[in-house]
């Protein structure tokens, strides 16, 4: 699937609210002090920074959040929703070319 097809699949279901946690990425998401409805909101609203296909339908995501942290997930496209494998914030990195400050 081309990475247009992937995001507008992605945006749509995350408009329609058909997003799918498994309790095992909830329990995780708890753990990592992340709270499931601030994160869709976050994946919904925020600048996506960059998208890797992992497989056909499997993709890295990264969004920007507030301060120096970002927000990563990874999510599967099914037909009639978005699962989301993991999700977890980091530090945020922005790569220089040489010679940047």
């Amino acid at each position: 699937m081309k990475i247009e097809d992937a995001l507008a699949r992605i945006k749509a279901h995350l408009e329609s609210n058909k997003v799918y946690l498994t309790r095992h990425v909830e329990e995780r998401m708890r753990e990592r002090n992340l709270d499931k409805d601030s994160t869709i909101k976050s994946m919904k609203e925020s600048e996506i920074l960059g998208i890797v296909e992992q497989d056909e339908i499997t993709y890295k995501m990264w969004f920007r959040c507030e301060g120096d942290t970002d927000l990563n997930v990874i999510v599967r496209i099914d037909i009639d929703r978005l699962v989301l494998i993991t999700a977890f914030a980091c530090k945020s990195i922005r790569r220089k070319k040489d010679g940047e400050g």
